[in-house]
């Protein structure tokens, strides 16, 4: 391959260090909005040729994608409230894809829970107190949690009290016992001392 041939294939194959890359997820995500057309629509657009069957159909997809994204408002809206009445039930502001995690989690364990989301719009005083005995729920866990560091803190200040006192109760001993020290008693010290180790 020729050095112009290697050049050439290198500018196709390398990035365009000039612009910036996108790590924002929302802007990586916006390829796929509105994934309602399809290419095989768009086919038939750009020929100008519209077939009764295939005008129902993307009248159908339209009509299809319009009620998803309503039921996403809707569920989003709905999420909200709950959220927020957990926030005020545990009395902190807490992270809402957290509550809202914990939430979906116990829907998954639970099928009442679901069926009182879908119902929540018909008897909402009994949605709250559900959702006030999730947020319950989620303040035990998280004192839970709490208890097991709060122990975990009391082991280790244990631990180094420990460590401290036999350092400071070592440095006392190594002093006490060092060579020139012992070179220093007498005889009859020494044998004192000796009988004392013996226990």
């Amino acid at each position: 391959m020729s050095d112009e041939a290697i050049a050439n294939n290198s500018e196709a194959v390398a990035p365009d260090s000039g612009s910036e890359s996108v790590t924002d997820l929302d802007s990586l995500l916006s390829e796929y909005d509105n994934s309602a057309t399809t290419t095989t629509e768009q086919a038939t657009a750009s020929s100008g040729e519209v077939d009764e069957g295939d005008r129902l159909k993307r009248i159908e997809r339209q009509l299809e994608q319009s009620q998803r994204n309503a039921a996403k408002t809707q569920y989003r809206s709905g999420m909200d409230q709950t959220v927020s009445v957990m926030r005020d039930v545990i009395g902190a502001d807490i992270d809402a894809d957290i509550l809202e995690g914990f939430v979906e989690g116990q829907a998954k364990k639970d099928e009442r829970i679901t069926q009182a989301w879908i119902n929540r719009d018909e008897s909402p005083a009994k949605w709250k107190k559900i959702v006030t005995a999730l947020a319950h729920n989620f303040e035990g866990k998280l004192k839970g949690i709490s208890n097991v560091d709060q122990q975990a803190t009391n082991n280790l200040d244990a631990v180094r009290a420990s460590v401290k006192s036999k350092t400071e109760t070592s440095a006392d001993h190594d002093e006490k016992y060092s060579l020139a020290n012992l070179n220093a008693l007498s005889e009859q010290e020494f044998e004192q001392r000796k009988s004392s180790w013996k226990g």
